[in-house]
């Protein structure tokens, strides 16, 4: 009789623990849901390789995104297929050591990091206020045909009010590093944010390229954190139904 008693109380036990287990993993699990980014692979743009358009220079342009204006920003899309491309200074003048070509086949942006800084962006719609933003892309670090010395590109992404760094590339003399997986975390604090990216480079007064392609996002709701009176209650109902079978055995 105390045998069974003892096996049923075990039972129960366990079975309590599996289902608070279960319900503290089914709180904690968060779905992310993707963000509408357009254009993200920058293969909707002008149909040959140039300078973006920055309020000096009537260049490229690129559906979905905007190039800061009245900064003289000495960005480009580079179009497959392209190995240089035109820009204010002349026709087919710029050109990146170690011919670069899109991870995923199409166009890529190349953002200049000294000689002519400036960001390009996309208003971000739909967001959740609170939830957690990650926006994931590819970047690599080039120098321009031409150039000496070694440098150094990182690209500083901001959503909104804040901003998040790149882990920093560093470019050989006449290099190009190869393409990098960067995937960096926000927390929404509006439904609508502008998202941009800003190239930075060291040491001053070397050309060279911070190169950007597939931008995409998503966001996820923060984790719920368990209550503290649930544990409270669930503990003490362990604990009670403990003191029941050493009253029963001590019988």
């Amino acid at each position: 009789m105390k045998l069974n008693l003892l096996n049923t109380i075990a039972r129960g036990r366990k079975a309590a623990f599996a289902t608070v287990a279960i319900a503290a993993m089914a709180a904690a699990t968060a779905y992310a849901s993707p963000i509408h980014i357009y254009n993200g692979g920058f293969n909707t743009s002008s149909n040959s390789s140039n300078e973006l358009s920055n309020g000096s220079y009537h260049g490229a342009t690129v559906s979905g995104w905007t190039n800061q204006q009245n900064v003289n920003a000495y960005n480009f899309v580079f179009v497959h297929g392209d190995s240089s491309a035109n820009s204010s200074y002349g026709h087919n003048d710029v050109s990146l050591y170690g011919n670069p070509t899109s991870p995923d086949g199409g166009s890529f942006l190349a953002l200049d990091s000294d000689f002519g800084q400036g960001s390009v962006s996309q208003e971000i719609n739909h967001l959740i206020v609170g939830d957690l933003v990650t926006i994931s892309f590819d970047f690599a670090g080039a120098q321009q045909v031409g150039a000496n010395g070694a440098s150094t590109d990182y690209i500083a992404v901001s959503l909104g009010g804040q901003t998040l760094d790149t882990q920093t590339l560093d470019d050989p003399s006449h290099g190009f590093t190869g393409w990098y997986s960067e995937s960096l975390t926000f927390t929404a604090t509006n439904t609508s944010e502008l998202l941009s990216f800003l190239a930075v480079g060291t040491p001053s007064g070397v050309p060279s390229f911070a190169l950007l392609d597939g931008v995409k996002g998503s966001q996820t709701a923060p984790s719920p954190v368990p209550e503290p009176e649930s544990l409270v209650l669930l503990a003490t109902g362990l604990l009670g139904l403990g003191g029941i079978v050493r009253s029963r055995f001590s019988k």
